[in-house]
């Protein structure tokens, strides 16, 4: 008679599983944890929300649809599918769909630490790191294009860091493409990265088909502008980041909060800002005539004041990586959640900083532990400097979160052994 193995098998079954499950446990608890986090924000659409559904509807509407503004298609074609198969009333559909998308984040953060780092431990810490932070989950709930802009760049980090063949290149490139058209702002880091790689990378040829993924992104809002603006360029027909510019010397920043946003952004200036766009009839060459002598006027008080302008942009760096409230337009929770949040985000950023230097450092690095040191840095430095010379907005460096969640494991043990070796020292 043959001796049964049961107890041997179903152990090893357990084990075989045991990894899966936990994950999809902790998965399934972050999705609730998301539509919890937007529950205390129920809201009807507000400023770029409206904007931004509207847009979608047009684009079920019409198919070929462009803003002449700074908003682009990207997060607007995601709500599209949405509304086909939801309804075009469903708002609730995109807050789950959105609570969707970012728990797959956390799930994608995983296997890139994984297939990086090669520290399991490093890897479920980051999951939970990003799983059940509230600073990017309250945006769930928000019709705005952060969820899906964060889900976009991790996910294009992902398909890149993993070898793969031709068709892998291709999606990388053309998530990369539509992270871009979700968030236009990234548009000329995303052209940087990709001439980068191409001038850097040893195997050329595989820049090709990503490449070609990009271009692929580019070519609805090239038709969108032709057919309603007559203009060929993917980018939005009025250059009003200049505009914005030029309000900088007058503007400390965009607080999120609509009651402080009335009280630190004076009247005139708003109503300046929107009378030069709407005079301009969606018309570049007007546009361009009111926004002159504002550039010039510019100009001569950054060459009168050059210090002065210096520490403008150092309040604007502060500005933008400074996290005072958890949710857009309405808070729930504030004022009292602000000192928590600036006091975590300080910690968060710091022992993310020490996490890369502490990779920089490192001498035996794998190809993927090199590259993602530059990567990151490449986008910390587009939205520390170039970008400072905005108006600050708080909402514009999230995308940068959940890439520096990735540093937090070696940060967190260059501390712990830099704490320690200071204690051995003072022993002795």
């Amino acid at each position: 008679m043959v001796e049964t193995k049961h107890p041997a098998s179903l152990r090893s079954l357990i084990k075989q599983f045991k990894t899966p499950l936990i994950l999809i446990l902790f998965m399934v608890l972050g999705f609730f944890f998301r539509l919890k986090m937007a529950s205390f924000f129920p809201h009807q659409p507000l400023y770029d929300e409206k904007a931004y559904l509207e847009f979608a509807r047009g684009m079920i509407r019409e198919v070929f649809v462009a803003d002449y503004y700074a908003r682009t298609y990207g997060y607007p074609l995601l709500l599209s599918v949405v509304f086909r198969i939801f309804g075009h009333s469903n708002l609730y559909a995109i807050i789950i769909t959105q609570s969707i998308l970012d728990t797959l984040t956390a799930g994608l953060l995983l296997l890139i630490s994984m297939q990086i780092f090669r520290k399991n431990t490093w890897a479920w810490l980051t999951f939970f790191l990003y799983l059940f932070n509230p600073l990017t989950a309250s945006y769930c709930g928000l019709y705005l294009s952060e969820i899906w802009g964060i889900f976009l760049l991790v996910l294009t980090l992902y398909l890149f860091v993993k070898d793969g063949h031709f068709i892998r290149y291709v999606l990388c490139g053309l998530t990369l493409g539509m992270f871009t058209f979700t968030r236009i702002m990234f548009w000329w880091w995303s052209i940087i990265i990709m001439i980068g790689l191409l001038v850097r990378s040893r195997k050329r040829i595989k820049m090709i088909p990503l490449i070609i993924g990009f271009s692929v992104t580019v070519i609805y809002p090239v038709m969108a502008n032709w057919r309603i603006f007559k203009t060929l360029s993917p980018m939005p027909v009025l250059p009003v980041a200049l505009l914005d510019f030029t309000n900088s010397f007058k503007v400390g920043r965009y607080p999120a909060i609509l009651t402080q946003m009335y009280k630190e952004i004076p009247l005139e200036i708003r109503d300046e800002y929107w009378n030069i766009v709407m005079a301009s009839e969606k018309n570049r060459q007007v546009f361009n005539f009111y926004l002159k002598p504002k550039l010039q006027e510019a100009g001569q008080y950054i060459f009168s004041h050059p210090f002065v302008f210096f520490l403008s942009r150092l309040r604007n760096i502060v500005y933008y990586w400074d996290k005072t409230n958890l949710y857009y337009y309405q808070d729930p929770f504030y004022p009292q959640d602000r000192r928590y949040l600036e006091v975590g985000n300080a910690i968060f950023l710091f022992t993310a900083l020490v996490g890369i230097l502490f990779q920089i450092r490192k001498k035996k690095k794998t190809t993927g532990q090199k590259y993602l040191p530059v990567f990151v840095l490449s986008l910390l430095f587009y939205l520390t400097v170039p970008i400072s010379l905005l108006i600050p907005e708080e909402r514009h460096v999230l995308p940068a979160y959940p890439l520096l969640c990735l540093f937090i494991p070696s940060g967190v043990v260059m501390i712990t052994k830099t704490l320690s070796f200071k204690k051995i020292s003072d022993r002795v």
